[in-house]
């Protein structure tokens, strides 16, 4: 996996798992994912210059995570086809940074957008029964 794989799965994972970081960022985490390139090398520059630029607490968050899959890097194919008890399609490498970006892309947009529906809700005054 390389540099810019990694930066993007752990972006991924923060996305994920650690949503607060992103909470006061929204409209500007929309925006970039709106904006993000297609190529995997540019979006990973894009993303990572946004965290550095945007909280220091973001940047700090994604080089830890940077680490995490690092440190993890020893669960390879073997151990997934274990997991899964089958054969695994292999994935030729331009699907795969395809993949990547598709998905991080995708959870950008979702995350904005289910933190508008929620902020909808709460601006939305209560039905009279």
């Amino acid at each position: 996996m390389s540099s810019h794989e990694k930066n993007l799965s752990a972006f991924s994972f923060l996305l994920d798992a650690r949503p607060d970081l992103f909470e006061k960022y929204r409209a500007e985490l929309q925006k970039l994912g709106a904006t993000l390139p297609e190529d995997l090398e540019k979006a990973s520059d894009a993303i990572a210059l946004w965290c550095k630029q945007t909280d220091r607490s973001l940047w700090k968050a994604l080089i830890a995570a940077h680490n995490a899959i690092d440190n993890n890097a020893t669960d390879s194919a073997a151990e997934q086809e274990r997991i899964f008890n089958s054969h695994i399609e292999p994935v030729s490498p331009s699907e795969e940074r395809h993949l990547i970006v598709t998905t991080v892309k995708n959870k950008m947009q979702r995350d904005s957008q289910s933190s508008n529906s929620t902020s909808d809700a709460a601006s939305k005054p209560p039905s009279q029964s």
